[in-house]
């Protein structure tokens, strides 16, 4: 066994993801997203040295021959995580089919595998790569990762204004976990559909808003209850006088949507 230290989930994939794009500079950003299990604490304690170097191994297999795959990565643990369970890290619809890659690919991490006590599972119907690895959990008891520290916090109404599917899907279920109401608009803000002003926070993927829609949202939010957050990079206009607006960064933990509701709907509210 490798050396065993606490670590958190959050911080090893925002790691993780900043490595990654580092083989894709030319291409722009790795598209890959991240879902995490409501059940999957965000403290652990194990070899996370070994763990990063065996996650950033297979995922850049799956992206190194082309940055604009999509992947979707889902982060799994039992529902009663006592002291050590396996948590499963599933890379969904890997670009290769053949089970010669996956064959080569437990080859050439048999050391991290060994080091882990981890366990790779080929799923060639799906089409995934599954990783199983025995993790100890550092909030012995605690079965709610992350608490709103209000309860007039919950059931929020929030529009995802999104691009990708994958997003998409992680974003509503990491939402959703606290609860929030979520409506979803993809590729485009469906104006006739969705009313901004009905909703506490509206998200956008800068990516399918033109810049005149972004400022008349901004125009309509500024006048409203509605705030604003963008996911990815922010690009704030010249307008000094527009609605403060928040940042959700791509792709985004479960800790990332816990401050980000943090920021929008307590620290605003609490210190003006």
């Amino acid at each position: 066994m490798g050396k065993e230290m606490v670590f958190n989930i959050n911080h090893m994939v925002r790691g993780l993801y900043d490595a990654l794009s580092e083989c894709c500079k030319e291409d722009g950003w790795p598209r890959v997203s991240f879902l995490f299990s409501k059940t999957l604490p965000s403290e652990l304690k194990g070899d996370e040295e070994a763990l990063m170097q065996l996650f950033y191994g297979t995922l850049y297999e799956c992206i190194r021959h082309d940055c604009m795959t999509n992947l979707m990565v889902e982060l799994d643990a039992p529902e009663d995580f006592l002291y050590k369970e396996k948590v499963a890290f599933k890379i969904l619809n890997v670009p290769f089919q053949k089970k010669e890659m996956y064959d080569l690919l437990k080859e050439r991490f048999a050391r991290e595998l060994e080091s882990l006590d981890a366990e790779m599972v080929c799923n060639e119907r799906e089409g995934n790569l599954e990783i199983y690895v025995p993790l100890s959990t550092a909030e012995l008891g605690e079965r709610r990762h992350y608490r709103l520290p209000s309860s007039l916090m919950l059931n929020k109404k929030i529009l995802l204004v999104l691009e990708e599917n994958h997003d998409a899907m992680a974003l509503t279920k990491m939402f959703r976990y606290f609860p929030m109401d979520i409506s979803l608009s993809m590729k485009r803000l469906n104006r006739q559909k969705y009313d901004i002003e009905d909703y506490d926070l509206v998200l956008m993927d800068r990516t399918v808003t033109d810049e005149k829609t972004v400022q008349k949202i901004e125009q309509i939010a500024e006048s409203s209850k509605t705030n604003i957050a963008y996911y990815g990079k922010c690009n704030r206009s010249d307008n000094a006088e527009e609605k403060v607006v928040f940042c959700l960064p791509k792709p985004a933990t479960q800790e990332d949507v816990y401050t980000l509701l943090i920021d929008v709907f307590w620290k605003s509210k609490h210190n003006p």
